[in-house]
């Protein structure tokens, strides 16, 4: 789970559920522009992934859900409105390996907004996904030295979500 605001959001009680069960979460906090992730094992989780220290980290017992298709949605108790939802289906990529999404702007539930992590322990729990693309991702394309002149050239590309400029 992600904060997208500035603010914290305290006292927070979830429902997560699928097709079929569902479980409370309740007297929740989250930092600002802060992530959260519910396991059944929190200590598990901690010896298996590197988690940063600000990650809220939230065990309960989980829905038991489907290894080849599923819904998971997540409500504000409160009022019963959804904040969030994704579907699922093993066929779209790799078995063993997490979904993320790529773009928080859109649905979790649109296919084309989901793949499989590219971490190298399969998952990124408490950070950034690794599918995202990052605000600014400069690389070098070229670089050329001209000797002659005692000149450089380099061509460098932003292949991030922000604009730059020289």
């Amino acid at each position: 789970l992600y904060n997208t605001s500035d603010v914290p959001v305290e006292n927070l009680s979830l429902l997560l559920h699928d097709t079929r069960s569902g479980i409370r979460l309740e007297h929740l906090t989250f930092l600002p522009h802060g992530y959260a992730v519910i396991c059944a094992d929190t200590s598990q989780l901690k010896y298996y992934h590197s988690l940063p220290e600000s990650c809220t980290l939230i065990e309960a017992k989980l829905p038991t859900l489907n290894n080849s298709t599923d819904v998971i949605v997540i409500r504000n108790m409160t009022d019963s409105s959804m904040l969030d939802s994704v579907y699922y289906n093993v066929k779209w990529d790799k078995k063993g390996v997490s979904f993320e999404r790529k773009l928080i702007e859109y649905p979790a539930y649109y296919p084309l907004n989901l793949g499989a992590s590219s971490s190298k322990d399969s998952a990124t729990c408490g950070y950034i996904n690794s599918i995202s693309p990052r605000e600014i991702d400069l690389s070098l394309r070229t670089f050329t030295f001209f000797p002659l002149h005692g000149t450089l050239t380099a061509i460098v590309v932003n292949s991030g979500r922000t604009t730059i400029s020289n």
